[in-house]
Protein backbone atom coordinates (compact mmCIF):
# COMPACT_ATOMS: atom_id res chain seq x y z
CA UNK A 1 0.00 0.00 0.00
CA UNK A 2 1.42 3.38 -0.95
CA UNK A 3 1.50 6.29 1.45
CA UNK A 4 -1.11 8.11 -0.61
CA UNK A 5 -3.41 5.08 -0.61
CA UNK A 6 -3.00 4.78 3.17
CA UNK A 7 -3.80 8.47 3.64
CA UNK A 8 -6.94 8.24 1.49
CA UNK A 9 -8.07 5.07 3.25
CA UNK A 10 -7.68 6.60 6.71
CA UNK A 11 -9.16 9.95 5.67
CA UNK A 12 -12.23 8.23 4.22
CA UNK A 13 -12.65 6.10 7.35
CA UNK A 14 -12.32 9.03 9.76
CA UNK A 15 -14.37 11.51 7.72
CA UNK A 16 -17.14 8.98 7.04
CA UNK A 17 -17.82 6.20 9.55
CA UNK A 18 -15.91 7.67 12.51
CA UNK A 19 -17.44 11.16 12.41
CA UNK A 20 -20.83 9.69 11.56
CA UNK A 21 -20.68 7.51 14.66
CA UNK A 22 -19.50 10.41 16.83
CA UNK A 23 -22.39 12.55 15.65
CA UNK A 24 -25.02 9.83 16.05
CA UNK A 25 -23.89 8.36 19.36
CA UNK A 26 -22.82 11.71 20.76
CA UNK A 27 -26.37 13.01 20.58
CA UNK A 28 -27.84 9.75 21.82
CA UNK A 29 -25.54 9.37 24.84
CA UNK A 30 -25.34 12.98 26.00
CA UNK A 31 -27.46 15.93 26.93
CA UNK A 32 -26.19 17.72 23.84
CA UNK A 33 -29.59 17.52 22.15
CA UNK A 34 -30.96 19.86 24.82
CA UNK A 35 -27.93 22.16 24.66
CA UNK A 36 -26.10 20.35 27.45
CA UNK A 37 -22.78 18.60 27.87
CA UNK A 38 -21.70 16.25 25.07
CA UNK A 39 -19.42 14.45 27.56
CA UNK A 40 -22.08 13.98 30.24
CA UNK A 41 -22.13 10.18 29.91
CA UNK A 42 -18.56 10.04 31.22
CA UNK A 43 -19.00 12.67 33.92
CA UNK A 44 -22.30 11.39 35.28
CA UNK A 45 -21.25 7.74 35.13
CA UNK A 46 -18.03 8.57 36.95
CA UNK A 47 -19.85 10.60 39.57
CA UNK A 48 -22.31 7.78 40.23
CA UNK A 49 -19.42 5.38 40.84
CA UNK A 50 -17.16 7.79 42.72
CA UNK A 51 -14.38 7.65 40.10
CA UNK A 52 -12.90 10.12 37.66
CA UNK A 53 -14.37 10.61 34.18
CA UNK A 54 -11.07 9.34 32.73
CA UNK A 55 -11.31 6.08 34.67
CA UNK A 56 -14.92 5.69 33.55
CA UNK A 57 -13.82 6.34 29.96
CA UNK A 58 -11.07 3.71 30.32
CA UNK A 59 -13.55 1.08 31.46
CA UNK A 60 -15.74 1.72 28.40
CA UNK A 61 -12.76 1.84 26.04
CA UNK A 62 -11.38 -1.40 27.45
CA UNK A 63 -14.45 -3.27 26.19
CA UNK A 64 -13.49 -2.37 22.62
CA UNK A 65 -9.80 -3.01 23.23
CA UNK A 66 -10.59 -6.47 24.61
CA UNK A 67 -12.78 -7.22 21.58
CA UNK A 68 -9.96 -6.27 19.22
CA UNK A 69 -7.49 -8.45 21.13
CA UNK A 70 -9.95 -11.34 20.89
CA UNK A 71 -10.07 -10.82 17.14
CA UNK A 72 -6.27 -10.82 16.89
CA UNK A 73 -6.02 -14.00 18.96
CA UNK A 74 -8.82 -15.97 17.37
CA UNK A 75 -10.65 -14.07 14.70
CA UNK A 76 -13.73 -13.16 16.74
CA UNK A 77 -14.44 -9.67 18.08
CA UNK A 78 -18.18 -9.90 18.71
CA UNK A 79 -18.63 -7.42 15.84
CA UNK A 80 -16.89 -6.89 12.52
CA UNK A 81 -13.33 -5.68 13.22
CA UNK A 82 -13.84 -2.44 11.26
CA UNK A 83 -16.69 -1.57 13.64
CA UNK A 84 -14.53 -2.23 16.70
CA UNK A 85 -11.73 -0.11 15.22
CA UNK A 86 -14.21 2.68 14.43
CA UNK A 87 -15.53 2.63 17.99
CA UNK A 88 -11.99 2.70 19.38
CA UNK A 89 -11.09 5.74 17.26
CA UNK A 90 -14.27 7.45 18.47
CA UNK A 91 -13.39 6.71 22.08
CA UNK A 92 -9.86 8.04 21.60
CA UNK A 93 -11.28 11.28 20.20
CA UNK A 94 -13.66 11.47 23.15
CA UNK A 95 -10.70 10.94 25.48
CA UNK A 96 -8.98 13.92 23.87
CA UNK A 97 -12.16 15.98 24.32
CA UNK A 98 -12.32 14.96 27.99
CA UNK A 99 -8.69 15.99 28.51
CA UNK A 100 -9.41 19.40 27.00
CA UNK A 101 -12.69 19.77 28.92
CA UNK A 102 -11.01 18.85 32.22
CA UNK A 103 -8.22 21.33 31.39
CA UNK A 104 -5.57 18.61 31.43
CA UNK A 105 -4.57 19.46 27.85
CA UNK A 106 -4.48 22.91 26.30
CA UNK A 107 -6.09 22.74 22.87
CA UNK A 108 -3.86 25.55 21.60
CA UNK A 109 -0.74 23.55 22.52
CA UNK A 110 -2.07 20.67 20.44
CA UNK A 111 -2.75 22.94 17.46
CA UNK A 112 0.79 24.34 17.68
CA UNK A 113 2.47 20.97 18.18
CA UNK A 114 5.25 20.59 15.61
CA UNK A 115 4.86 16.81 15.40
CA UNK A 116 2.18 17.05 12.72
Amino acid sequence: MTGETLYELVRGFVNGPVFGTLARKGRAYSKEASGGDALSVFKEGASALGISPLVYWAALFNKHHSALLSYVRGGYAGAPPFRVIKDMVCYLLLFYALLVDLKMVNEEDVKEDGDA
